[in-house]
């Protein structure tokens, strides 16, 4: 199960993704985010459907759908290093 630290860093990436939209001139049309796709019941893939289901999924999608805007959701994994990098980076 996740710890606080990992919960509170996955609202702490979705929070700071918020502020970046609100500070432009121009409202951003889209929400960008990033989850840990591993730590079920907060977020994991779902193996029917292949898509990302769980807690962040959802406040992710409220939050989008409240202010009307779309989403941009990528998945991200721990890299080795203990830092935070998209799985496109884990791949090299």
């Amino acid at each position: 199960m996740i710890s606080k630290a990992g919960l509170g860093l996955s609202v702490l990436m979705l929070g700071l993704g918020l502020v970046g939209a609100t500070r432009a001139e121009e409202p951003a049309k889209t929400i960008n985010a990033a989850t840990i796709s591993y730590y079920p019941p907060y977020a994991f893939k779902d193996l029917k459907s292949g898509e990302l289901q769980g807690f962040d999924i959802d406040l992710f999608n409220a939050l989008a759908e409240k202010t009307r805007r779309e989403r941009q959701l990528e998945r991200s994994q721990l890299a080795g290093s203990g830092k935070l990098g998209s799985a496109k980076d884990q791949a090299r």
